[in-house]
Parts: C-alpha cells; sequence; structure tokens
C-alpha cells in the first residue's frame, strides 16, 4: 500500500529504484551506496518476514528479493502504462503467496 500511496497519491518513486536501474552507468561511490540500500531493504525485509510468524507459502517462506522486485516492478509498470491497478493485482497477488 505504501508503494501505491506514494507514487499514484503523492506522485512519488523511490530515488534508488530509478538509481538501481542505472547503476552500471553510475560513478562507483554512487553505484556502491546504491547497491548498500538495497542490501539493507533485503535485510530488513527479511526480518519483517522473520517477525511474521507463519508466513509461508506452498513454495517456501517468500523472498525478500521476490517481493522488493514484485512491488518496485509494479511501480515501473503502472507508471509507464498508466494502469495503477497494477497495484491492487500485485498486493492481492504477494498476500496469497504469503497466506
Amino acid at each position: 500500500e505504501a508503494y501505491r500511496i506514494s507514487t499514484l497519491d503523492q506522485g512519488m518513486i523511490c530515488l534508488c529504484s530509478v538509481l538501481g536501474s542505472a547503476t552500471l552507468e553510475l560513478p562507483p561511490q554512487v553505484s556502491r551506496a546504491v547497491v548498500r540500500f538495497f542490501h539493507r531493504l533485503m535485510e530488513w525485509t527479511d526480518r519483517a518476514l522473520e517477525d511474521a510468524d507463519g508466513v509461508t507459502s506452498a513454495l517456501g517462506p517468500p523472498s525478500a528479493g521476490h517481493i522488493i522486485a514484485s512491488l518496485q516492478g509494479t511501480v515501473i509498470l503502472a507508471l509507464t502504462l498508466e494502469k495503477p491497478s497494477l497495484f491492487a493485482e500485485t498486493q492481492e497477488r504477494l498476500l496469497r503467496d504469503l497466506a
């Protein structure tokens, strides 16, 4: 929901999403900072999943990478395709995967 609100309601997009897509073209110092951000985001997401007792799916526990990639990808597609309904579709799918 936070991704949808920030993107659609507030007109903001995660700067590290933009920088991450251009990381090969960034100065090394900036690229390293973006990499550190994504490592911290994945660690935080892993901890949040560990704190959510019983969170698993038929395929096993969801990965932080899968969740983050789904949300970040939805931001890009929803904006590019002008299809805000993708946020609800992604949210439903992730919640179903976590059920």
